[in-house]
């Protein structure tokens, strides 16, 4: 088991964490171990619906980078782009939740429910979500989960870095047009209420 700084930046610990679990940075593993319908940018879709289509890595979070909001209708119109050294996944909604872990023990968390691109966080007394996969288990003393719908979206071994009094912020998506690709993205940026 590593063990890290609580709040040490993902692109930090990278290096730091042995790399036969370096995979718990790799987005596209989380969700291929959760049997979600996922797959390598590029490769087609084949089921209609709502897709998120994001980097496989990203050690900044959705900051960098951002994340695609993808509708696909069954047309090869709209395939999304392929995009090297990305993925897309379903669109997960509902309960969106981050969990401090400590030696596989929740012990914080906050999350809360979109609002258009609002999400007003909430501190609950107990976390909602609190299973972890038995090949995350013991990977590091501190670990951070995102949840969203009770689907695991990413793993970090450390604690959540941003930490707000209760009723204090809220995350906002705010949408920008990436330089390189030209599509419209979008990453979280925290709002101070007033």
């Amino acid at each position: 088991m590593v063990e890290l700084e609580r709040f040490i930046e993902d692109r930090h610990s990278y290096p730091l964490v042995p790399q036969a679990d370096r995979w718990i940075f790799n987005k596209l593993s989380i969700a291929e171990l959760q049997g979600l319908k996922c797959g390598v940018s590029g490769v087609p879709l084949t089921d209609p619906g709502v897709y998120c289509i994001r980097p496989i890595y990203s050690l900044g979070g959705n900051g960098d980078g951002g994340v695609m909001r993808w509708v696909f209708d069954g047309t090869e119109a709209t395939q999304p782009p392929a995009i090297p050294g990305w993925f897309w996944c379903e669109w997960l909604t509902g309960w969106q939740e981050w969990v401090d872990f400590t030696d596989d023990v929740p012990v914080f968390s906050h999350g809360g429910t979109r609002n258009g691109r609002l999400l007003s966080l909430e501190f609950p007394s107990a976390p909602i979500n609190t299973w972890i996969p038995n090949r995350l288990k013991g990977i590091s003393k501190h670990l951070l989960i995102e949840y969203i719908d009770g689907k695991i979206i990413e793993v970090a071994p450390r604690h959540a870095i941003f930490m707000y009094p209760h009723g204090t912020a809220d995350l906002k998506a705010v949408k920008w047009e990436d330089p390189y690709f030209g599509h419209e993205t979008f990453f979280w940026k925290v709002v101070r209420k007033p």
